[in-house]
């Protein structure tokens, strides 16, 4: 009868991964029932099976302690028989649990998101946390709304052992975000899903683990309400998503979440970013500009020819990159024949106030001959690389080399000097200006090593999430390769992104700049030292729209600089598709055109889309100023430079939803054509009033209808919010160039005629240089601006300001001068031109 009584969504699997009869089912002490329901698992625990209890719970003012006692010897190897539970009142708005084996001592720190201690909780904390000895769970209350934001509370399935952990929890989600990286809907789907999280090396592709690991996600509760939950701990993990609930396992402790109550989506992103220690990059400005690659130029000459017939085309164009081709062997650090002056290319590059970018994977030629290579010797010598399950000799792969490969250990402290000693060698023979960093998940085209892996429990633990090839070692290293930090079954999801910090630490020492790298493998905090793309996609109208969610869901684990190959990596473009992605690739915040060896040119001039990429280009250099910005408030304020509909809107669950659109910031709205042949695009706006970017014709949003917006093949819908002053800069065609050029305002009134604006500037790559802040207001009919921190001086000018819109104008004032202005009645438009306002100037302008 308690089995019958179990509701189909409560039902939590009691034997995950693998075949199971009812005889299995019922010796674990289970329930059995058979489901013509796809994913509703048969075998699921009974709401009494508590196979922890408490044996003491202690509060105070911040902080809940309760030791636990295994009640049920389960079916797992090196079962946890005693548990301490510890609760942490970090502040109002966040709560941390986790749970260790009584015997350990503190949560491992990694990455420096586990160092957690109490604040200060005052009355208006958003939470209660219930705890009874009665049962075998726990439970956060949002107090306002008595929502209950989890509970594990009788029903079943907690496992807490050395290689398996499990804990199922109901949630209240209307919608649910986040738990990359893998090609994935958004919001996700609840309905029986599995979402892996392993990093790997495979063209993204559906239900299938993808190149990071990001174990965090944001409940949408309804009514503007919004929690983060965020699982600190990197090992291989399933979250199993069924309506109204959510099973976590993974496959090594600790057990640790961070919970961020909001109570708005931004306010639990902030707390969210502040509690895992995120300090997001500040990319150099010339980054934001447009980048140009592919895998399969033959030679120097051909890539000229690339770099030649792009710029005679006047398309802003900023950096240049190269893929393996570049490389003798395709070992790293070496230059071919084909490329032999390749260095003297990078030289011109420069001189164009251009920049330039190579690829390095991070497998390093284990079979050159001695004496050849310093790479693989100097690498011996120092004792750096990953060693085999003896700890005594490199461990063997295969990559892109010729024979063999080893792998650099970047736990180890002495990869610094080692990474030092490479890249700076190989600086002076190509002066590199950033490194795009791939293979790193890390990728192998054998699976462990060429001599196979040992056959333990790292290679086989008694639980393996639904990983690609069912196996840890799937294409990636054996689980028992020893790092100094660990096993590489402890420290595989975080390997890129230590090379990634590393490699920006490496890069600031060299150059003496601001570093610039990309990553593709990735995990939290990788957002503090690179941006990321994401990967091998599809040239498919398709791909183009799965890259809206994916950059939106990136932004939300704090990657700001991210952006998809415009045009596809894999498989052939066509012309309409890639004009599209053009457009909509001038709005990722990491702009690249980069496609395959085995694939047609996709660079503007080849495929004739000119006039179309090089106007929204121009769009998008004369925007940089606003772009730029966003990144400062992000590291300052913990803001995300993308956002989705709903964090402007989250009262409105039709903004839930939305996954074609985005923001930059709260004041640019991009809304890309993501079918082929339409020449319009159906858009939500909201509450809000909006303004073309292109015409300032003000439309008025009304969040129970949606727009449709026309999109000619030539352009991209963007809309400015009402309420925003946008500092713009004339843009050029190098982002050099533009940061010589005047400035001009879009002056974006809302009902009430106010706006607000700020402008964050400096030479736009010194490490921690020089920099002015100006703010923008209006208010009572006038524009003032007020230079808050002016330490950097750089002696431009405004020469131009719009502002709109407006029912009439009858004289206009400039620091108390009467001024000459256009006003035009049927667009409703003010526009002040030939000015020259100094930027770093405080000004007023009135109109009557």
């Amino acid at each position: 009868s308690v089995c019958n009584s179990v509701k189909q969504n409560e039902k939590f699997d009691c034997f995950p991964r693998g075949s199971v009869s009812k005889e299995a089912c019922l010796q674990r002490g289970c329930c059995y029932s058979t489901s013509s329901s796809n994913g509703v698992p048969y075998c699921f625990f009974p709401p009494s099976f508590h196979s922890y209890s408490y044996t003491s719970i202690n509060r105070t003012a911040n902080m809940v302690t309760a030791e636990m006692k295994l009640n049920y010897n389960l079916p797992y190897p090196n079962i946890s028989p005693e548990l301490l539970l510890s609760v942490l009142f970090v502040s109002d708005d966040v709560i941390v649990m986790n749970i260790l084996p009584k015997e350990s001592k503190s949560l491992p720190k990694i990455l420096n998101i586990h160092e957690q201690s109490t604040g200060v909780v005052t009355k208006n904390v958003l939470y209660d946390f219930i705890i009874d000895s009665a049962s075998d769970g726990f439970q956060i209350v949002r107090k306002n709304t008595n929502t209950s934001i989890i509970d594990s509370r009788d029903i079943g399935g907690f496992i807490y052992s050395k290689q398996f952990i499990q804990m199922s929890s109901k949630l209240p989600c209307k919608h649910l975000f986040g738990l990359g990286e893998g090609r994935t809907n958004m919001p996700l789907s609840t309905n029986w899903n599995v979402r892996t999280l392993w990093n790997h090396d495979i063209m993204p592709t559906d239900d299938k683990n993808g190149y990071g690991f990001y174990p965090m996600y944001m409940c949408l509760e309804g009514g503007g309400f919004a929690h983060i939950a965020s699982y600190l701990n990197w090992y291989s993990t399933d979250f199993v998503l069924q309506p109204d609930a959510l099973t976590y396992r993974t496959i090594g402790p600790p057990l640790a979440i961070a919970f961020s109550l909001g109570p708005s989506p931004l306010q639990a992103i902030q707390q969210s970013w502040r509690q895992m220690n995120f300090n997001t990059i500040i990319p150099p400005f010339w980054s934001l500009g447009f980048h140009l690659c592919r895998f399969g130029y033959k030679s120097v000459e051909d890539l000229e020819n690339v770099w030649n017939r792009t710029r005679s085309a006047g398309i802003p164009f900023d950096t240049q990159w190269v893929d393996i081709d570049y490389m003798e062997n395709r070992n790293d650090f070496t230059l071919g024949s084909p490329f032999k002056n390749l260095g003297k290319f990078v030289n011109v590059l420069h001189q164009e106030g251009m920049h330039f970018v190579p690829i390095l994977d991070p497998g390093v030629s284990g079979s050159e001959p001695k004496g050849t290579y310093p790479p693989y010797d100097r690498g011996i010598e120092m004792d750096i690389f990953v060693k085999d399950s003896n700890g005594k000799k490199p461990i063997i792969g295969k990559v892109w080399n010729k024979n063999s490969t080893v792998f650099p250990d970047f736990t180890n402290p002495k990869i610094v000097p080692y990474w030092i000693e490479m890249l700076k060698s190989f600086h002076k023979v190509l002066s590199f200006d950033g490194l795009w960093l791939d293979m790193k998940e890390p990728s192998n085209f054998v699976n462990g090593s060429i001599k196979g892996c040992p056959s333990n429990s790292f290679e086989q633990p008694p639980y393996v999430p639904a990983v690609d090839g069912d196996s840890l070692n799937y294409h990636t290293l054996c689980m028992s390769a020893k790092h100094y930090g660990g096993r590489h079954y402890d420290v595989h999801n975080i390997y890129g992104t230590v090379e990634a910090g590393v490699t920006s630490f490496v890069l600031s020492q060299i150059r003496g700049k601001r570093p610039f790298v990309i990553s593709r493998s990735s995990t939290l905090t990788i957002g503090n030292y690179a941006g990321h793309w994401t990967g091998d996609v599809a040239s498919t109208w398709d791909d183009m729209a799965q890259s809206v969610k994916d950059i939106i869901q990136m932004s939300m684990y704090g990657v700001n600089l991210v952006g998809a190959d415009i045009c596809g990596f894999n498989g052939n473009t066509t012309v309409s598709m890639c004009k599209r992605w053009h457009q909509l690739g001038a709005f990722y915040p990491f702009s690249r055109n980069h496609n395959s060896d085995d694939s047609i040119d996709q660079d503007p001039v080849s495929l004739g889309i000119v006039s179309s990429t090089k106007k929204v280009l121009l769009l998008r250099y004369s925007l940089l100023p606003y772009l730029y910005t966003l990144f400062w408030q992000s590291k300052n304020n913990s803001l995300p430079v993308i956002r989705p509909l709903f964090y402007l809107f989250p009262e409105d669950e039709a903004s839930y939803t939305i996954n074609s659109q985005f923001m930059w910031g709260d004041g640019l709205l991009i809304c890309p054509v993501l079918q082929e042949g339409l020449t319009y695009v159906k858009t939500y706006l909201g509450n809000s009033i909006w303004y073309d970017i292109y015409t300032n014709e003000k439309i008025i949003g009304n969040s129970s209808q949606i727009y449709a917006l026309a999109a000619p093949e030539d352009t991209i819908p963007v809309l400015l919010r009402a309420g925003t002053v946008m500092i713009m800069q004339e843009p050029a065609v190098t982002t050099t160039l533009t940061r010589r050029n005047p400035f001009f305002l879009k002056v974006a009134l809302n009902e009430s005629n106010e706006a607000t604006g700020m402008l964050f500037w400096d030479d736009g790559e010194s490490i921690a240089g020089k920099y002015s802040t100006i703010y923008f207001g209006v208010a009572n009919n006038t524009l003032m601006s007020c230079n808050d921190i002016s330490d950097y001086q750089f002696g431009l000018f405004i020469h131009r300001i719009e502002i709109f819109s407006l029912d009439s104008v009858q004289s206009v004032t400039i620091n108390q001068k009467t001024s000459s202005f256009n006003f035009n009645s049927t667009s409703k438009e003010l526009i002040l031109k030939d000015l020259q306002l100094p930027m770093q100037t405080n000004f007023n302008v009135t109109w009557y």
